[in-house]
């Protein structure tokens, strides 16, 4: 009976703890996309600027849109062909 008895507050800790780490993620995630939808709209107003088309590429990343993370990395190493930060992202975005 003990034992059931903790098995019961075990998992009822559990639950409680992974309902939070949810709702952690799902604010992380919905953080991301909002971050996203603004450098999307700052390469849209300054479509020659390769830190918005970076920024958007950590983003785009960070959600698992891999094609469109790299996409906007093109798209900034075309404009700045010596942007490091840009090609060390790419660099691991392809070995992922």
């Amino acid at each position: 009976l003990l034992f059931l008895a903790i098995l019961f507050i075990f998992s009822v800790i559990s639950t409680i703890l992974l309902y939070y780490s949810y709702g952690e993620l799902r604010q992380k995630h919905g953080e991301a996309v909002n971050n996203l939808d603004y450098w999307e709209k700052v390469v849209r107003d300054y479509p020659t600027s390769p830190d918005g088309y970076y920024n958007a590429a950590i983003f785009a990343g960070i959600l698992g849109e891999k094609q469109k993370a790299l996409d906007y990395l093109d798209k900034a190493l075309k404009l700045d062909p010596g942007f490091e930060d840009a090609k060390e992202l790419e660099r691991q975005i392809v070995n992922r």
